[in-house]
């Protein structure tokens, strides 16, 4: 799963720094900045969740599972 949303997220990533690349005002450098900013504290969330998630699951059964589930597109 993790490896899903990290694809999709690079790929997204690479989306948004051709935008700024091709963007002609400071402002609109800035907004796309901004939102690659959020992308990445989602992300470093997304990954703190799935760890939570593995503990409570090992707090609850005595047993480590990952979290290999599929992402759906």
């Amino acid at each position: 799963l993790e490896e899903k949303i990290n694809t999709k997220f690079r790929s997204f990533y690479d989306q948004l720094i051709d935008d700024i690349r091709q963007k002609t005002t400071k402002s609109e450098a800035e907004e796309i900045a901004a939102v690659l900013k959020q992308m990445f504290n989602l992300e470093r969330a997304g990954d703190h969740l799935l760890n939570v998630q593995e503990i409570i699951n090992f707090i609850k059964t005595s047993k480590f599972i990952e979290k290999t589930e599929k992402i759906n597109k």
